[in-house]
């Protein structure tokens, strides 16, 4: 490559990274965020981590931070206008953005969203399976149902509900399992808050009496994230949109070749949410 060509190329970008930082900067304060969301993704894979953060109710990204540790997030909550406005944070379990919402947003309360505790419970299923069927590998039964094992009681057909419940009575310890998860997924159908302690309290006692061991590893867990985990009650606010973010910001990765610049690649997320936040109806 040319001398010209390594100057003009680096000429374009720096154009470009002025006018983005200009298009950013010029933008109007987001209106205050009542409902939070908070979700960390990967800039390199399995090494770097950055933290975004939503305003669920306007499907919204209003800023990404550089870290997923405690000092980081607080630090965008300190400098976040209007952040005393904030009633509700929705977040995966991560106890530094427990501990920065604590410090930063006491009137705040946190919500543990329930697809990221769902995941807990399809994974103690998925670890039954494996124990029962543990030296097949891809070649068991049980392996080429791994995924109708977690698809919703409600979504199966009629011939998958018929391979599934033969499955199941081959294999007690499973069916249990499966049971434990429907019981689990059901449970997040409840009516009220105090419904739903009296219903998990029952669900608890069940996974301690009878097992199986991959769901009475749940138990600290929920135990550490109880009140948080009810609060959905109260609250009943997701991560839905935010993860579905999250795969966007995939995609904008994937299609650069990945990001050698941490900062172009934040730029690249707000710019990208700057056609897609949706104004709050009145």
């Amino acid at each position: 490559m040319s001398l010209s060509s390594i100057q003009g190329e680096t000429l374009v970008r720096g154009c470009v990274t002025e006018e983005a930082r200009r298009l950013l900067g010029a933008e109007v304060s987001p209106p205050p965020a009542a409902v939070l969301g908070l979700d960390e993704f990967s800039i390199r894979k399995g090494r770097v981590y950055d933290t975004a953060i939503v305003d669920l109710e306007r499907r919204a990204v209003i800023g990404v931070v550089s870290g997923h540790r405690q000092e980081e997030v607080a630090a965008f909550f300190t400098a976040l206008p209007n952040a005393d406005r904030a009633r509700v944070v929705v977040m995966d379990m991560h106890e530094p953005y427990r501990q920065a919402v604590a410090l930063c947003l006491p009137q705040a309360r946190v919500v543990v969203d329930k697809f990221h505790v769902l995941s807990h419970v399809h994974r103690a299923l998925d670890r039954v399976r494996t124990g029962v069927e543990p030296r097949q590998g891809k070649r068991g039964e049980l392996y080429r149902a791994r995924y109708l094992l977690l698809t919703a009681r409600e979504r199966l057909t009629s011939p998958q509900r018929t391979r599934l419940m033969g499955l199941l009575g081959r294999y007690p310890q499973l069916h249990r399992a499966w049971l434990l998860k429907e019981w689990f997924r059901e449970w997040y159908h409840g009516s009220s808050r105090v419904a739903a302690e009296v219903a998990l309290t029952q669900w608890e006692a069940s996974v301690r009496d009878q097992g199986p061991a991959p769901f009475k590893a749940l138990c600290p867990m929920l135990r550490l994230w109880r009140e948080e985990i009810l609060n959905y009650f109260d609250y009943p606010y997701t991560n839905g949109f935010l993860e579905g973010k999250n795969n966007r910001i995939k995609v904008i990765k994937r299609t650069a070749y990945g990001y050698r610049n941490p900062q172009n690649f934040r730029e690249r997320i707000m710019l990208t949410n700057r056609q897609e936040a949706q104004p709050i109806a009145a």
